[in-house]
């Protein structure tokens, strides 16, 4: 059962479970940050300190739509090397050497904004958080960021990207200003130009951030003609994945047959995404049995018509939920030139050629402009060019199969009619024009839909003044569309989620793609030309010690931005991204080149000490940054895991609650935090510390661990030995427990001899103990070195 305690701030504190408790004032100050207890297995290294209060346990305050900057720095501040870096103050040695840099103080922030995270990062791990510390990083936040001024949302990651830069700026050691230039590259090994890229870069970039974040990308074109590559290597700090997506859509289309049964029917067309107009118009005319040459592939809404789509128009421009007809048309007007009775095709003329007769869609419309509504279905007939005003109402009559046709065309004027131009607006043709057909509106549109691939057709809205809808045919009133069963089918078979993992998004990022024509050309330095159809490829070269991973959830369709809520599985531990790094020529022990950082940073004397890199690429998760929601509005979170204990924990603003390790993989998943998986002295750690030991943590070092008095657990192991023993020895006169009291008191005084002796030979100037001995978790060893007499000590078979 999870019950809210405070977090480690010094506003807002609350204990954990079975600590002591808080100072008296703890109540007055309990509002910006809870803490749920977790009931697991802590280590007994776990430091407790402040009252009991776990270190990076805080929450931030959300300053008004600042969740995107809290998320980030709760992922930054568990960035174990990181926060080192900072809280320990290893940073402020590196600034002192970049005073007299000029393009820091230009393109950075002149320190200021890397000293207000580093005051963050240290009141989270110092228990010492209050919300004026984060309000004040949002004000520098916000002086060198325009775009994050005020109280909008922002994206987590291009924030974090930001912010990663400036802090570089603000740490780069690099004098020069300008890259080099580089020729005669085909002759050069791929090894030979990723280090003269790399050297390059470093040029201009070199600081604390791109060492630890950093690495390359291989960039490979390939000529069509002649099978020519040419590989670029170019740094990144952050992987941008896309996600897996579905290759098909449906297109719902509303077909308007000729005097087919039933005459009008909805179907659902499925379409390869990368699809064209043309496509879309040969699929509906071999699925619904048509000719695509009789066919008017347009947008039908309640007030008449809107775009019409010509063939080389991208299916993308055609968006879920339109209202999408194809209206067939009749194919030969002179096989009904004599005929007066079809329906619902009118012809009103007497053996005239065939380009006389035009092809006259429209929609019915009760009242006039905006206001009026249509009633009934699209309506396709042919009309003589050369027919009155007074002839067209007849012809319409005819059409709609209105009873007492004579008795209508008594009553005058009975509609408007408004041709539909190219922009889907309305022009309106007067009632008293002598050849309304011949019209120079007509005229363009007729050109223009001839121009365009589609049959030579006008559009047009008759906007009825009079209501005689009661004389209508039914067919002509309803508004019922017959539904063809592969509407229910595709759209079951599209709703179902699309399963992927991070593995999918890593093929994808890496597949070989083909580039467009025209601006994409690349210029072949074999072939001496430009050369269409050029293959290109995107691979990783070499890997940072801490792999920041964007999944692409946000993406824009012409004007519509929307968000993929795609559930991707990506491991918690043990990522091995060896498939993806670019084969190497030679193939040796792990050696990463993008670790340049200078010689006089002490953070990077102590990491090369303590750490030893593995030979696999293999990484563990410590944090995600969550996005739920939508575009229009979104929240953003983050789960972390607190590199002292261990322990996974939800970040959401002020609060913070502790979840099990398999609850961090969920769809809101929007930026993943993976640190190398490393040799520490001898043993396999998870590279989330530089400590020299694995029982040691560097927060030991900070100075809120030491003002407080904090010991390590060796020291409380020995204190704790002699008082079981003091117990023991005033017991030891009852004869009951003699024998079993000898045999606790001789294990005890050995226990307490052995770590005084481990602590006086830690204290010696002798190598440096492996990890396994230093931490007191393990297990007693069998045999002991020999004391100085020579004789071996062995600890009893049987521990208390």
């Amino acid at each position: 059962m999870d019950v809210d305690t405070n977090s480690c701030s010094s506003s807002s504190s609350e204990h954990l479970d079975n600590e002591p408790q808080p100072p008296t004032n703890f109540k007055e100050n309990k509002k910006n940050t809870k803490v749920s207890k977790f009931h697991s297995n802590i280590n007994s290294d776990t430091p407790r300190f402040l009252g009991g209060k776990m270190p990076g346990l805080s929450g931030l305050k959300n300053h008004g739509n600042t969740c995107f900057i809290n998320s980030i720095i709760q992922c930054l501040s568990n960035t174990d090397m990181l926060a080192e870096y900072f809280v320990l103050e290893q940073y402020k040695q590196d600034l002192k050497r970049l005073k007299r840099n000029r393009n820091s103080k230009k393109f950075g922030t002149k320190g200021e904004l890397t000293e207000q995270l580093a005051i963050l990062l240290k009141a989270l791990w110092s228990c010492q958080y209050t919300p004026q510390l984060s309000m004040e990083f949002k004000k520098v936040v916000a002086r060198y960021g325009a775009q994050y001024r005020g109280s909008e949302q922002h994206d987590a990651q291009e924030f974090l990207m930001w912010l990663l830069d400036k802090v570089h700026e603000d740490l780069n050691s690099a004098t020069k200003k300008k890259y080099k230039t580089y020729k005669n590259s085909n002759s050069k090994t791929d090894e030979y130009l990723a280090a003269e890229a790399l050297a390059n870069h470093i040029r201009c970039n070199h600081s604390f951030v791109h060492d630890l974040f950093q690495a390359q990308f291989r960039s490979s074109l390939t000529c069509p003609n002649c099978g020519e590559q040419s590989n670029t290597f170019d740094p990144f700090l952050c992987v941008s994945l896309p996600l897996p997506q579905r290759t098909t859509r449906p297109i719902n289309v509303v077909v308007v047959y000729v005097d087919a049964t039933p005459r009008i029917t909805r179907f659902a067309i499925t379409m390869k995404i990368e699809s064209k107009i043309s496509d879309l118009k040969t699929s509906i005319a071999k699925t619904c049995n048509i000719t695509e040459t009789r066919m008017i592939l347009t947008e039908v809404y309640y007030d008449g018509f809107h775009r019409s789509f010509t063939g080389k128009q991208p299916l993308s421009d055609i968006h879920d939920g339109d209202s999408i007809y194809a209206i067939e048309i009749t194919h030969n007007p002179q096989d009904v030139a004599n005929t007066t009775n079809v329906v619902p095709f009118v012809h009103v003329h007497s053996f005239r050629q065939a380009h006389d007769v035009i092809k006259f869609v429209f929609v019915n419309q009760q009242g006039t402009g905006v206001s009026g509504r249509r009633f009934g279905l699209p309506v396709s007939i042919e009309v003589d060019r050369g027919v009155t005003f007074q002839q067209l109402q007849k012809v319409i009559l005819k059409a709609l199969e209105c009873n007492n046709i004579d008795d209508a065309l008594n009553l005058g004027t009975l509609f408007r009619l408004a041709i539909i131009n190219e922009s889907g607006n309305r022009c309106y043709i007067m009632a008293d024009e002598l050849r309304p057909l011949h019209n120079s509106m007509v005229n363009k549109m007729l050109q223009l839909s001839e121009s365009q691939g589609e049959p030579c057709h006008v559009k047009a809205v008759i906007e009825w003044d009079r209501d005689l809808r009661t004389r209508f045919s039914q067919w002509v009133l309803s508004i019922y569309i017959e539904e063809d069963e592969s509407v229910k089918a595709e759209r079951l078979a599209h709703q179902k989620p699309i399963g992927a993992n991070l593995f999918d998004c890593f093929d994808l990022y890496t597949k070989e793609e083909m580039l467009g024509e025209d601006d994409d050309a690349w210029h072949c330095s074999h072939c001496k030309k430009l050369q269409q159809g050029t293959k290109k490829k995107l691979g990783l070269w070499s890997l940072p010690d801490v792999l920041i991973l964007h999944l692409k959830r946000f993406q824009q369709t012409g004007s519509i931005r929307s968000k993929l809520n795609t559930l991707v599985q990506f491991p918690v531990n043990g990522l091995d991204l060896s498939h993806y790094q670019e084969r190497r020529l030679t193939q040796g022990s792990h050696t990463n080149t993008l670790n340049t950082l200078t010689s006089w940073s002490p953070w990077r004397h102590h990491r090369r000490r303590s750490m030893q890199y593995s030979d696999s690429n293999i990484y563990d998760l410590y944090a995600v940054c969550n996005h739920m929601g939508t575009m229009s509005g979104g929240h953003y979170t983050a789960y972390c895991k607190n590199p002292t204990d261990n322990q996974w924990y939800n970040f959401d603003d002020t609060k913070v609650i502790a979840v099990q390790e398999d609850k961090v993989i969920t769809k809101s998943a929007y930026i993943l935090f993976y640190h190398r998986r490393c040799v520490s002295n001898g043993s396999v750690s998870s590279g989330s510390s530089t400590s020299s030991s694995t029982s040691e943590h560097w927060v030991y070092r900070t100075p809120a661990a030491k003002a407080n008095g904090y010991k390590h657990a060796s020291s409380q192991g020995s204190s704790q030995d002699e008082e079981m023993l003091s117990e023991a020895e005033l017991t030891e006169k009852d004869p009951k427990k003699r024998n079993a009291l000898g045999r606790l008191q001789r294990s005890l005084s050995m226990r307490l001899t052995l770590r005084k002796t481990k602590k006086k030979h830690m204290h010696a100037p002798i190598p440096r103990m492996t990890a396994e001995a230093a931490t007191e978790t393990e297990p007693m060893p069998q045999t002991l070195e020999a004391d100085a007499d020579g004789s071996s000590v062995n600890p009893p078979e049987s521990s208390v």
